[in-house]
């Protein structure tokens, strides 16, 4: 077995950014196109260099930019944004749901329809 196999894996995580508004200010930070040419992605980051400086995220949008590409940026650290935050969080696996923090008060839909159909005349 390799180091890598011998490794405990934990969980996935990914990164996401909250706090835009339509009105911070973009920040472009690449000197070039990063995206892979001939892509859509690449055709919008072309915006960004139509932009004027301190132009906000609504005209960056209304350039043609989507709110995906620049979530996508600053993630990236292609641009900045004003008020963006940068986090990482657990990724949840498909079929399984996250813990709710009050799981222990909750009632299982399913009891209460057994419930009903018990004794409640119903």
């Amino acid at each position: 077995m390799s180091e890598v196999e011998n490794e405990v894996k934990g969980p996935k995580t990914a990164k996401r950014v909250s706090g835009i508004t339509e009105t911070a200010i973009v920040k472009l930070l690449a000197e070039d196109n990063p995206k892979r040419e001939e892509s859509q992605a690449y055709e919008r980051f072309k915006h960004y260099f139509e932009l004027e400086e301190g132009a906000s995220v609504k005209d960056a949008i209304d350039a043609g930019l989507t709110m995906g590409d620049i979530k996508y940026d600053v993630i990236h650290g292609y641009i900045e944004v004003e008020g963006a935050v940068v986090e990482d969080y657990e990724v949840t696996p498909r079929g399984e749901r996250a813990p709710k923090e009050d799981d222990a008060d909750d009632v299982d839909a399913e009891e209460v329809e057994d419930e009903d159909e018990e004794g409640s005349g119903f």
